[in-house]
């Protein structure tokens, strides 16, 4: 019996053999070489994700490589191949544990980044895509550095960003991941030094993420009668994991501890507070 091959794999071959037949029409040092090599690395990718051909997936990384060559720094296109190439590493990666791929895609992430003063829309997705390269690399290799840079870089992101975008949302998501990744690491993290890493605020941190626990907090725990006992528990588990953050980010070990009686977060939070904890019933 012939062999029956799924439709989108027939529909994705054909377009693999498509771009071939172009590449060809465009031989090197032709103005439309770099067009063909990317489109047919599109095709190759597509192909890859629907039928898991690793072959595809190398090729299609070998020719972003020369695409690159063909278009650099300053070139209108250069970072939607860098966009492609990052991609397909991070597939490899994923597909077979090559920590030598997931190096080079930070490593292009951080050029990407480049290309995007912070006056430009895509700074902040620039931001947020290098900080999920590094939080992939650190639970790989556990160094410190790479995860407060991570850290770091969302912060920055989301001081870009409004509430409310899902932009906002998704890297402040991965923010709070980070931390708890680092509070709660899966093995011994290594100290190592980054000379280009900018620290964050530690307490516009803290004061962010209490806050924003406060504001997502149910309304049925916090509106009692008379908002006593559910306020108190509610203080309690955020000077919780404040204390705790304090405990484990950078240049806050010399940091006091912070209390129930004497917050300094709560006086911060004093302006919010009638939103927060009502002292009526609902």
């Amino acid at each position: 019996m012939p062999i029956v091959y799924p439709p989108h794999s027939m529909a994705s071959s054909d377009d693999v053999f498509r771009k071939r037949a172009d590449l060809k029409s465009c031989p090197p040092g032709s103005n439309c070489r770099g067009a063909a090599l990317f489109s047919l690395a599109v095709a190759l990718r597509s192909r890859f994700t629907k039928g898991e051909k690793f072959d595809d997936l190398d090729e299609a990384i070998t020719l972003l490589r020369g695409v690159l060559e063909l278009r650099p720094s300053g070139h209108p296109d250069r970072s939607s191949v860098l966009r492609l190439l990052v991609l397909c590493l991070l597939d490899r990666y994923e597909n077979q544990g090559v920590v030598g791929d997931l190096e080079e895609a930070v490593a292009l992430r951080r050029a990407a980044l480049e290309l995007y003063p912070p006056s430009h829309p895509s700074h902040a997705s620039s931001l947020h895509d290098l900080a999920q390269c590094l939080g992939k690399h650190f639970l790989r290799q556990l160094i410190a550095a790479g995860l407060n840079e991570a850290i770091a870089l969302e912060q920055e992101a989301l001081q870009l960003l409004t509430p409310g975008d899902p932009s906002y949302d998704v890297s402040r998501r991965r923010s709070t991941t980070y931390s708890q990744m680092k509070i709660n690491p899966r093995g011994p993290i290594t100290s190592s030094s980054a000379p280009d890493v900018a620290y964050f605020d530690i307490n516009q941190v803290i004061r962010g993420f209490a806050l924003k626990t406060l504001k997502t907090m149910s309304t049925r725990l916090l509106h009692t009668l008379t908002g006593v006992l559910c306020t108190e528990m509610c203080r309690y588990r955020i000077l919780w994991i404040v204390n705790n953050m304090l405990n484990h980010f950078p240049h806050a070990g010399h940091a006091p501890r912070i209390s129930a009686q004497n917050s300094s977060i709560l006086l911060s939070l004093d302006t919010s507070k009638s939103s927060c904890f009502p002292t009526a019933g609902v």
